[in-house]
């Protein structure tokens, strides 16, 4: 019985083995997909919870970031099948011509769904941006990274696809009657198109949160999250610096391993740092004794109180601020704190005046008069 054919002759004194061949990274690929979905899946039935059950604004970005997980799943769902047939984590000279034709299949194949998945997660905080600011400067940068992210996906979808004339030679590496586009190129453009977009969503937001009127401490952990929604830059460039040198390797089979891992890691990523703003709510729903407890406590005092509205997007101004009074309608013979949750109370909001303001060395506003309202 002769032995099957391999896509590439084994280096000399190699013992070839078809039937047990040396695995390279298959029980640590199966390890962080198993790992990774779970977390995933995790933070995106949050996420939905939180959005159709708590706030009720299930949306668009919603929409996009389940389509994006369940393109992940796909990605990877496939690179477990390739590890447990033998067609990747082996070497090509132990992988019968058959095998290696249908690895080329599906490695093309992930390469198309995978652009789909971080299409659709980026084009998910950008619908998310789109809501948090009426501003005019910040909407347009917001569609002209929509009309970038969408763009780019789609020529490279195509590229993808359409890497060799004629078609078949993508998987049929034993083709030599045929053209291909360079792999190094995309490649390289895919994976810088990729850290500059994530680069640019996080400077769009940033400027943003600077201008809220809140507390630095809350400025700060508001940055924090969007810089941990942003780790898929780190994974991007890691992805990228391993997987140029193996796009010119003879035993791509064996070395593709590890990169195929990385994009595991980053296919699940892209949906936990999607949730991420939403732990906050779905935390204060969960367990309001510990994470909404202020927000009670703001009631606890009855009286007036005076509070400075400002919404996002609001121009802020450090000499003119219009001020409010917020006058208990109720009762205020009980106590409206009860066990950490907050009762139900009617007030009356009253604009009384404008209050002139200077800034303290410190960025703090301090009051200097009320204005009358009306001048």
């Amino acid at each position: 019985m002769s032995s099957p054919m391999a896509a590439i002759p084994a280096p000399e004194g190699y013992i070839v083995n078809f039937d047990n061949p040396a695995r390279y990274e298959d029980i640590t690929g199966y390890w962080v997909f198993g790992v990774g979905t779970v977390l995933s899946f995790s933070f995106l039935c949050m996420r939905i919870y939180t959005k159709v059950v708590v706030s009720k604004s299930f949306a668009a970005e919603d929409v996009c970031l389940i389509l994006a997980w369940l393109a992940g799943v796909a990605v990877q769902v496939i690179f477990v099948f390739m590890w447990l047939y033998k067609a990747m984590g082996v070497h090509a000279w132990e992988i019968p011509i058959e095998r290696y034709h249908l690895y080329g299949k599906l490695i093309m194949s992930s390469s198309v769904i995978y652009v789909v998945c971080l299409g659709l997660s980026k084009f998910s905080l950008l619908l998310f941006y789109n809501r948090l600011s009426p501003v005019q400067w910040f909407r347009n940068a917001v569609y002209f990274l929509m009309f970038v992210v969408l763009g780019h996906s789609i020529a490279l979808i195509f590229a993808l696809i359409f890497l060799c004339q004629p078609l078949a030679m993508n998987w049929e590496y034993d083709i030599v009657d045929g053209t291909c586009i360079d792999r190094t190129a995309i490649f390289i453009a895919t994976a810088a198109l990729n850290v500059a977009t994530d680069i640019a969503l996080l400077a769009l937001v940033i400027p943003m949160i600077m201008d809220l009127q809140m507390p630095r401490i809350q400025k700060v952990g508001l940055i924090v999250i969007f810089l941990v929604g942003s780790l898929t830059c780190v994974t991007s460039m890691i992805r990228l610096k391993i997987m140029l040198p193996l796009l010119i390797a003879p035993d791509q089979t064996w070395a593709v391993s590890v990169p195929c891992i990385w994009i595991i890691v980053e296919a699940n990523l892209v949906i936990v740092c999607g949730s991420f703003p939403i732990i906050l709510q779905f935390a204060k729903h969960v367990a309001p004794n510990w994470v909404g407890e202020t927000t009670c406590n703001s009631l606890e005092n009855s009286g007036s109180r005076l509070y400075d509205l400002e919404t996002i997007g609001q121009k802020s101004s450090k000499k003119k601020r219009f001020r409010y009074e917020i006058e208990s309608l109720d009762d205020h013979s009980f106590d409206l704190k009860l066990d950490g949750r907050c009762v139900e109370h009617r007030v009356e909001i009253t604009a009384i005046g404008r209050a002139l303001t200077r800034e303290r060395s410190n960025g703090t506003m301090e009051d200097m008069e009320i204005e009358p309202y009306g001048k």
